[in-house]
């Protein structure tokens, strides 16, 4: 198994776990404190080389769906940062969101990195077909 997968994978696992801490801290109407969403480095510290063994074969798919998953993710709060009114909540949710941006590009180059991705090309005509509809 890829050691930088496993890696990212258990760090998408404790920003789960911190956000959903923030999350149910913000929710709560006893709180009255400000709520700060834990660093990256902080997370990252708490991650264990623990490494069984696996073969590997299905590291491709279980890539592509968690960048599909940190990617929706970071929309997700971004969005819902746009429509909060608190600071406190919009500044977390800006957080998570850019947490979740920063996953999704580690998954993002362990998939260029093994060749995982596929960018379909169109040609030099459909370009300038695509190119001249929006000019308009």
């Amino acid at each position: 198994s890829l050691p930088e997968l496993r890696k990212t994978l258990q760090l998408q696992r404790k920003i789960m776990e911190a956000h959903v801490n923030v999350m149910l801290q913000l929710i709560n109407p006893n709180n009255t404190s400000y709520v700060e969403v834990p660093s990256l480095e902080s997370l990252k510290k708490q991650i264990t080389n623990n490494q069984s063994q696996s073969n590997g074969s299905n590291n491709k798919w279980i890539t592509l769906e968690a960048l599909s998953s940190a990617k929706s993710m970071s929309h997700r709060n971004f969005m819902s940062a746009l429509m909060m009114q608190n600071k406190n909540v919009r500044d977390a949710h800006v957080k998570m969101a850019m947490q979740q941006l920063e996953l999704m590009e580690n998954y993002e180059r362990i998939a260029i990195e093994h060749n995982w991705t596929f960018t379909p090309m169109a040609t030099y005509k459909e370009q300038m077909e695509t190119y001249h509809a929006f000019k308009q």
